[in-house]
This record gives C-alpha cells, sequence and structure tokens, in this order.
C-alpha cells in the first residue's frame, strides 16, 4: 500500500510541475463540507457530516473544456442516532481522494464528469460511543464515480456541488449479523460509500 501511495503523490507532482511550466496553468483550492451513508449496512439517510478540502490543476482542451486533476483529503462514513429501535453507530472513514475529471463550462454554470481514486488513511467505528474493530475491515484502495455541477459566481470564485459514489466495495460481506448488503456492482457484492458534497473553490490560472 505504502509503495501505491508513494508512486501516486510522484505522478502528481510530476503532473503539477508539467502544467506550472506550460503556457497556460489552471488551478484551484477548495473546501467544503459532506454528507455521507453506507449504501448495505441496513442504515438510512446521509447523517454522516464531514469535510471535504483538497487543490486543483487542469488542462484546457477547448474554450469550454477542460480536465481537472485534482487531489483532496475527504471524509465519508455511517451515522445511526439513537432511536427506540436503534443504539448509536459511527462508521468514520478518512481518505486521500484523487479524482480524474472532464468539465465543460456554460455562462454562469460548469459540469463535471468522472473517476476517482480513495486511498484509506484512516478508519474507525463505533457502538453506543465505544470503539469496535472493523470486521470485516475496510478495504484500502476504491474507485469512485463523481458527477457535479458548479455555479460560477464572480470571476474566481464558485460553488461546487457533488456526488461521489464508490464504484468498488469498501468492505466486503455484511458489517454486522443479519445486515445484507444490497447493490451488486462488477461482479462484486458488499458495501459503498455514497456521498453528497458541496465546497467553495477559489480558481487561478498563468494570465493572472
Amino acid at each position: 500500500m505504502q509503495a501505491i501511495i508513494k508512486h501516486i503523490v510522484l505522478a502528481l507532482l510530476l503532473g503539477i510541475a508539467f502544467n506550472s511550466n506550460a503556457q497556460k496553468f489552471e488551478g484551484g483550492v477548495y473546501f467544503g463540507l459532506t454528507t455521507s451513508q453506507i449504501n448495505g449496512d441496513n442504515l438510512s439517510g446521509y447523517n454522516k457530516v464531514g469535510m471535504n478540502l483538497g487543490f486543483q490543476t487542469a488542462l484546457p482542451i477547448g474554450e469550454n473544456a477542460k480536465f481537472q486533476f485534482e487531489l483532496a483529503f475527504i471524509k465519508k462514513g455511517a451515522k445511526e442516532v439513537p432511536s427506540d429501535t436503534s443504539n448509536f453507530y459511527k462508521a468514520s472513514l478518512n481518505y486521500i481522494e484523487i479524482p480524474l475529471l472532464f468539465q465543460y463550462r456554460w455562462k454562469y454554470l460548469s459540469f463535471d464528469i468522472g473517476p476517482g481514486l480513495d486511498i484509506l488513511v484512516s478508519s474507525k467505528e463505533e457502538w453506543d460511543g465505544f470503539p469496535q474493530a472493523s470486521d470485516p475491515p475496510f478495504t484500502g484502495v476504491n474507485i469512485v464515480a463523481i458527477v457535479g455541477v458548479n455555479w460560477h459566481f464572480s470571476e474566481k470564485w464558485y460553488l461546487s456541488l457533488r456526488t461521489n459514489n464508490s464504484l468498488s466495495v469498501i468492505r466486503e460481506g455484511n458489517a454486522n449479523p443479519g445486515d445484507n448488503p444490497s447493490i451488486i456492482r462488477f461482479g462484486q457484492y458488499g458495501m459503498r460509500n455514497i456521498v453528497l458534497s458541496t465546497a467553495l473553490v477559489y480558481h487561478f490560472d498563468s494570465k493572472e
């Protein structure tokens, strides 16, 4: 796992260095919030709130389109609020996320779509406030699909809204006795992250 992360970070740095020396360079930084759940854990609702921050570098491929490469930290997971029929449960999953997106601009709006790679940095599960071992464990690397829409309310700032869903499983089998994971993709049976996120983005380019 450490070797994979080192190669990914190296590729990131090389890509940023290449773009920085190009005739035109675009980039940005962003900070926002996430609401998430885990599909297949028999819980419902986007109850787990977290943060999402990172930076972007982009290669324009026309007047209104570009490929965008990002490096981000994003919190995902699930949360169940205690009730008469359920106990408190929380899963906190911290990822380094590397999206590769296509963005198309139309007037004050732009649209993002593309895959991303999630690298699990840390995970923690709690029942009634007490930590418990993750059994089965969460997988270290996952593939996600990202779709988003952005509102450019000024020349340098825009608001981003995205959905971020796992394509590969984040955990094999059942998290708890009696749970029945409900989605099958790519021939895999298990649990997946489903995330809604919003972020404020500051955009810049080499002409400034």
